[in-house]
């Protein structure tokens, strides 16, 4: 869940290594082509900045696109309702610039 404009706001960037290789994306796009790179993204900002930490996400990151996971027996089961986006709510994901507070 993001909290104030960042759907509309965040880029997500990496670099080719060739000369003018600098690829960007919006969040929408993300969503849509790849959701989980937003999760793996956001861990990976968190790990230290070291040549460990690609190898460490592999072996430690699980990522289940289904609500519930298949291992109830030994993992526990959330099945807690999940609160909607704070954003949508307040209306602040239609904003433009002409209707914006600042």
């Amino acid at each position: 869940m993001f909290t104030g404009r960042k759907r509309q706001q965040k880029v997500y960037r990496h670099h080719t290594g060739y000369p003018g290789g600098l690829k960007e994306y919006s969040f929408k796009d993300v969503l849509e082509k790849d959701p989980e790179r937003i999760l793996i993204d956001a861990v990976m900002g968190m790990l230290p900045k070291n040549s460990l930490r690609k190898q460490m996400i592999k072996q430690n990151l699980v990522i289940y696109r289904e609500p519930f996971h298949k291992y109830g027996n030994i993992l526990p089961q959330f099945t807690e309702y999940i609160p909607g986006d704070i954003n949508d709510d307040l209306g602040f994901n239609n904003l433009t610039a002409e209707n914006s507070i600042i």
